[in-house]
C-alpha cells in the first residue's frame, strides 16, 4: 500500500483509525510530510501520532498549528530536528488533551528565547496540559532559564516522568544553574510516583577550588530527590560506559524502589589506598547509609579499593543487603553477599546485618582476609559459596579457615578454568583436605571417580593438597568444577 494510494483514495468507509505507524511507509521515496498528510486525513480519529520534525520534511505544512486539528490526539511522540526555539509548551499548547508526550529535541534553546517565553509578553500557555499523565523529555542540555521553566511549570499530576540529558555533565549543570535551582528541580521531579532523570558524562569535570566535592553535590541532589519517602536505595557506581546505564541518574520505579547511578572517575578515589571520596554530610544530610544494595564496576584497581570499600560499606550501611564489586580487566572480580531470608521483601525496613545467612565470593585473591572482615560484621552466615580460578592458580588461597563463621552449615567451592592460563594442566590429583574441629580429616577430589572413595585415593597417592580448609565438623561441602553461580 503506497502513500499516494492512501492520499488519493476515497476512504470515507474506513472509520476510527487511531494510529498509523510510519514504518509501513518506509521505502526509497518515503518522506515524513507524506506520512503526516495521510495521518491528517484521519485527524478526526487519530489518537497516537509520531512526528519527526525535520525542516525539509515540512516545508509546505504548518506542523504545529496542524496538530490542533487532531481532536482525539492523546499520545504524541515528537522529535524536533528543525526549530531551535521549540519547547514542550509549544507542542502542548496545540494538544490540550494529551495524556502522553515524548518530546525529543536536538537543540539547546537559547537563554534569550527562554527569557521571552517566561516573560509577560509571551503568547502561549506554559502550563502543561491538565490531562497529561506521562512525560518523557530527551534534551541535549539544561540551561539556567530552561531549568527555571521546568521548576515553575513541570506538572505535578504526572504518574510517570522521564528527563534524559544527553550532552551535559551533571556537575557542569549545577555550576551553570546554581545549586539552589538544581535542588528545586530534583525535589519537584522526585515527587512524581514513577520518575527518572539522568545526565550523561561527556567530559571530565574539574572541581573548583574551595568548592564542595562532587560526591557531596551528588548526595545533596539525591537527598531532595528522595524526599519524604525515606526508602532505601539501590546504588550503582561505575567507572565504565554502560549502554544500559547512564552515568548519573536518579529514579523511582513501580514498586517505590529508589535507584541512583554515579559515573566514577579516578579523582573519586583518594590516596594510594583507593579510599572512595565521601560526602560531607553536614551539607548533604545523607550518605551511603541509605543504600541497601551497592554495586561497583571499575576498570582499574586503586590500591586496596575492593577491601576498603567493602569494609566501609559493612561499617556505615546498616541496611545493606548486597555488596557487588566488579573489576572488569584483565579478569572479573566479584565479591557479593545477599540475605536470602529477605528475598521476598527486599525493601523491608527491618533488615539488619545480623539477618544475613548467605555469602558468595568470586575471583578474589586472598579470600581469607575477606572472610575475617565479613565475620566481624555478619554473624549469621549459614551458607558460603566461593568461586576461584583453576585450582593451581598461584594467587589462590592454599589455606582457608572457616571457623569464624559460627553458624556455617554449607560451604561450596567452585573452580573454573575458563580464564585460566593453565587450561591444559593435569588436575587429576587436585584434592582438598578438610580438617574439622573434632580432629577428623576428609578428602575431596575433582575427579568424580576418585571422589567416590577419596580416602583410598589419598592413601594410594598422598600428595600435597591444593587447598586445606579448617572448619566445624558439622559443615557440609560441595566441590564443583566449571560450574557458575
Amino acid at each position: 500500500m503506497t502513500t499516494s494510494y492512501l492520499l488519493d483514495t476515497d476512504m470515507q468507509h474506513i472509520k476510527n483509525i487511531s494510529v498509523i505507524s510510519p514504518i509501513i511507509f518506509f521505502s526509497d521515496n518515503f518522506t515524513y510530510d507524506l506520512y503526516f498528510l495521510v495521518c491528517y486525513k484521519f485527524r478526526d480519529s487519530i489518537s497516537h501520532l509520531i512526528i519527526d520534525y525535520i525542516g525539509s520534511n515540512f516545508q509546505q505544512i504548518d506542523i504545529l498549528n496542524s496538530l490542533a486539528d487532531f481532536r482525539q490526539l492523546t499520545q504524541l511522540e515528537f522529535r524536533n530536528s528543525h526549530s531551535t526555539n521549540l519547547t514542550p509548551s509549544h507542542v502542548l499548547d496545540r494538544c490540550p488533551k494529551l495524556k502522553y508526550l515524548k518530546y525529543v529535541s536536538d537543540f539547546q534553546v537559547s537563554e534569550s528565547v527562554m527569557l521571552h517565553l517566561l516573560g509577560k509578553n509571551n503568547v502561549i500557555s506554559l502550563n502543561f496540559a491538565a490531562s497529561l499523565r506521562y512525560l518523557n523529555l530527551r534534551l541535549p542540555s539544561l540551561s539556567a532559564m530552561y531549568t527555571r521553566y521546568l521548576v515553575d511549570y513541570f506538572p505535578n499530576q504526572l504518574k510517570d516522568s522521564s528527563i534524559s540529558i544527553s550532552r551535559q555533565n551533571i556537575f557542569s549543570w549545577i555550576d551553570i544553574v546554581g545549586m539552589e535551582l538544581a535542588l528545586k528541580l530534583m525535589e519537584k521531579i522526585g515527587r512524581i510516583k514513577e520518575t527518572y532523570i539522568s545526565f550523561d558524562l561527556n567530559d571530565r569535570y574539574e572541581v573548583q577550588t574551595n568548592d564542595e566535592t562532587k560526591m557531596t553535590k551528588y548526595f545533596r541532589l539525591l537527598n531532595v530527590f528522595r524526599g519524604n519517602r525515606q526508602t532505601h536505595c539501590t546504588a550503582y557506581f561505575s567507572e565504565l560506559i554502560d549502554v544500559e546505564k547512564t552515568n548519573f541518574s536518579f529514579s523511582y520505579v513501580t514498586n517505590g524502589r529508589l535507584f541512583a547511578t554515579y559515573g566514577l572517575h579516578d579523582d573519586d578515589f583518594l590516596g594510594p589506598n583507593g579510599d572512595l571520596d565521601l560526602p560531607d554530610k553536614i551539607s548533604s544530610t545523607i550518605g551511603p547509609e541509605i543504600f541497601n544494595i551497592l554495586k561497583f564496576n571499575i576498570s582499574s584497581i586503586y590500591g586496596d579499593v575492593i577491601y576498603r570499600t567493602l569494609s566501609y560499606s559493612l561499617l556505615s550501611c546498616p541496611k545493606l543487603e548486597k555488596f557487588h564489586f566488579t573489576y572488569e580487566y584483565p579478569y572479573r572480580c566479584l565479591v557479593s553477599f545477599l540475605g536470602y531470608k529477605h528475598r521476598e521483601d527486599p525493601t523491608s525496613s527491618t533488615l539488619t546485618k545480623g539477618n544475613f545467612n548467605f555469602l558468595e565470593m568470586a575471583f578474589i585473591s586472598s579470600a581469607q582476609c575477606y572472610f575475617d572482615l565479613v565475620t566481624a560484621y555478619l554473624h549469621g552466615i549459614e551458607a558460603l559459596s566461593l568461586k576461584m580460578y583453576d585450582w593451581n592458580r598461584a594467587n589462590n588461597d592454599s589455606v582457608l579457615d572457616l571457623r569464624g563463621f559460627k553458624k556455617l552449615k554449607n560451604f561450596t567451592y567452585k573452580s573454573v578454568t575458563e580464564y585460566s592460563e593453565n587450561n591444559d594442566s593435569d588436575q587429576e590429583n587436585d584434592f582438598v583436605l578438610i580438617r574439622s574441629t573434632n580432629g577428623k580429616e576428609r578428602y575431596y577430589y575433582l575427579d568424580e571417580e576418585k571422589n567416590k572413595n577419596p580416602q583410598v585415593e589419598y592413601n594410594k597417592n598422598p600428595t600435597t593438597p591444593c587447598l586445606t580448609v579448617f572448619c566445624d565438623a558439622s559443615v557440609s561441602f560441595d566441590f564443583c568444577k566449571g560450574i557458575t553461580f
